[in-house]
């Protein structure tokens, strides 16, 4: 839609690197653990201590499904056990219950449940890019711009 400008701009998520996009934060996905969980104590936790884990991800090809099983191939990690359940509020009820653990990107993380507790990741790689998309050079930058602005306030 947006190379047959049927849209101005769009945002994606690790978008391949083209002349119409711009990377414009780079964020981190952390662990979500119930304050039951033995993790809960921790300041951060690894990828390895985090594959002991039971895992609850969605069922279906979610962004962070495939983030997950790409950055777990390229690392020869796997998880010991997976749960797929179909929709984020019964995931995360079942983190609540402390049947397991999920992993959610940072800013959907600030707001969780109070029963929640999110843990820092401890990998520079274990992260997203959230990716501007538009279909002009001049767009983009006062796009940018803007968002620049609105951090700073």
């Amino acid at each position: 839609m947006l190379l047959e400008n049927k849209i101005d701009f769009a945002f994606g998520q690790d978008i391949e690197d083209k002349d119409y996009t711009e990377i414009i934060k780079n964020e981190p996905y952390v662990l979500i653990t119930s304050k039951e969980n033995h993790l809960a104590n921790c300041s951060e936790v690894d990828i390895e201590t985090l594959s002991q884990q039971c895992l609850i991800l969605p069922s279906s090809n979610c962004d962070i499904k495939i983030f997950l099983e790409r950055y777990l191939s390229h690392q020869s990690l796997q998880f010991n056990h997976i749960i797929e359940v179909d929709q984020n509020e019964a995931i995360l009820a079942l983190v609540k219950l402390n049947i397991g653990v999920t992993i959610l990107p940072k800013m959907n993380a600030v707001d969780i449940d109070k029963k929640l507790k999110y843990i820092p990741i401890k990998n520079n790689n274990f992260t997203r890019n959230i990716t501007l998309l538009c279909n002009s050079n001049d767009l983009k930058k006062k796009i940018i711009f803007w968002l620049k602005q609105a951090e700073l306030n």
